[in-house]
């Protein structure tokens, strides 16, 4: 038959984005040369497909992108239509809650006819704008009736302003009757009152004298006042500033007692430093500042170097731990050595068995102990105390003495592992020898066990005939058995 069609190098009649993830899949065989049309790809016909065929199915195509295009540009019309009902009405709502008395039904009716208007071409927002209406109706009444309020206030408040000046106006023409009245009483009197003003201005001078030298005196003890005023202003901004030089070289230890001591003697000396309160509270605000933000610093310097520690202290209590699992071999060790300390009643077997454990022992100790050094060499570098800083000054010695000791444990470690296995070595030797000795003395127990039937555990005559006779293949004679007897047999003994 023909070959397949080539899958590349087709030819695809579309203007949109291009979709990477499309596959051309022939639709049925073609001849050589040949090409599909399927989807939406478009690929030369073969001779037998109508070249109008092939143009009525893209024009068929192109209609259904243009009824889609019509469709989308009509939704979004719509969606303009809707804002724009909903932007009258907004505009309608807006005008009811700026309303005023006189203007307030014609905006509400306008409003209620905006509604009836526009609410259908609204479309989902007619509820909420609905809503919204009636919230802003609300608002407008209560507005208006607000305005009303005051304006029946201000009206009652320029009738009673009449009423007062009208009251002011009859109490000036009674106040104007009375002047006439005491003119004349001026006349009369005004001869009167010369005399008596001589005699007041005599007084007054006199008086005056007198209060002169009352002011002499006032102005001397209130100078002398201002000067202990002034000296006692200046010890108290004296002794501020020296609160102020302590709080700032304070440490972090006596920060909080210092500033607390600074802000009593704020509250009550600040007042009583006269003119140089400005400069000192001033002073006193920027030093606060100051050193506020370094004490930020130095708490923030020293939770990083918290940090620092506590992840240091993680590798420590890891290698302490590994420590306590080498301690914990060595432990075991010297236990299993100790057997080796009472001797008396062991065995060959019982002394190769615990030579073996302590063998054992001697590897795990050793295996515990490389696995503290290999993590000393692994996370030496960073198991260090943090360096000072130029905020948090004094070195810190804690991690330093903790791994010193656990340097030192590791090192014991080592040293008992040795010290017990080179023990124990000594000690094998030793065990061995009275092991033999123990093997040798339970075979002549069990022995005599075989040959000895008296609950007394003791052999007699004929027992030590047979017992020399079975295992030596000894003939003992009579002769040597009372030989036996007479040296070796206590008196009221049954036997050997």
């Amino acid at each position: 038959g023909p070959p397949p069609p080539p899958t590349t190098g087709w030819n695809i009649l579309y203007q949109g984005p291009v979709d990477n993830s499309l596959t051309i899949t022939p639709r049925w065989n073609a001849p050589a040369g040949g090409m599909c049309m399927g989807g939406s790809t478009v690929r030369t016909p073969p001779p037998s497909l109508d070249p109008a065929e092939v143009k009525r199915r893209l024009e068929a195509k192109r209609m259904e992108e243009l009824e889609k295009r019509q469709e989308a540009l009509k939704k979004k019309q719509d969606d303009q239509l809707r804002a724009k009902s909903a932007l009258s009405i907004r505009k309608a709502i807006n005008k009811v809650k700026a309303a005023t008395p006189e203007n307030f039904e014609a905006v509400q009716q306008e409003l209620t006819d905006v509604m009836a208007l526009e609410i259908v071409g609204a479309g989902p927002l007619g509820p909420s704008l609905e809503t919204e209406a009636a919230k802003a109706i609300e608002l407008g009444a209560s507005n208006v009736d607000r305005a009303l309020k005051m304006r029946e206030a201000q009206k009652k408040k320029a009738e009673d302003m009449q009423k007062q000046l009208e009251e002011r106006k009859k109490t000036m023409e009674e106040h104007k009757k009375r002047i006439e009245e005491n003119r004349k009483k001026v006349a009369e009197d005004m001869q009167r009152q010369k005399q008596e003003a001589i005699e007041k201005r005599a007084e007054e001078i006199k008086k005056k004298r007198e209060e002169a030298l009352k002011k002499i005196e006032d102005d001397k003890r209130k100078k002398l006042e201002e000067e202990q005023m002034r000296i006692h202003a200046r010890q108290t901004a004296m002794h501020l500033r020296k609160l102020f030089q302590k709080l700032r070289i304070a440490k972090v230890e006596v920060f909080e007692e210092a500033k607390q001591e600074l802000e009593q003697a704020l509250a009550e000396g600040l007042s009583k430093c006269g003119p140089e309160e400005p400069q000192i509270k001033a002073e006193a605000e920027q030093l606060l500042e100051q050193v506020n933000a370094r004490m930020e610093k130095i708490y923030e310097q020293r939770k990083v170097m918290q940090d620092k520690k506590d992840e240091v202290m993680k590798l420590v209590r890891e290698l302490e731990g590994l420590v306590e699992v080498a301690e914990s071999a060595v432990v075991k060790l010297q236990e299993s050595a100790a057997f080796f300390d009472d001797s008396s009643e062991l065995s060959t077997q019982d002394v190769e068995e615990i030579s073996q454990v302590i063998e054992e022992g001697v590897v795990e100790s050793s295996i515990r102990t490389k696995a503290c050094n290999d993590y000393v060499g692994m996370h030496g570098k960073e198991m260090k105390d943090p360096a000072p800083s130029p905020l948090v000054p004094g070195g810190q010695t804690e991690i330093k003495e903790a791994m010193d000791i656990l340097r030192r444990r590791i090192m014991e470690c080592t040293r008992g592992s040795d010290a017990t296995y080179k023990a124990a070595k000594e000690a094998k030797e030793k065990a061995l020898r009275q092991a033999a000795a123990n093997d040798r003395l339970i075979e002549l127990k069990t022995a005599f066990g075989r040959y000895s039937n008296t609950k007394e555990d003791v052999l007699s005559r004929s027992e030590i005939a047979t017992f020399a006779k079975g295992e030596y293949e000894f003939a003992v004679t009579d002769d040597l058995l009372n030989h036996i007897f007479e040296n070796i047999v206590e008196d009221g003994e049954i036997g050997v």
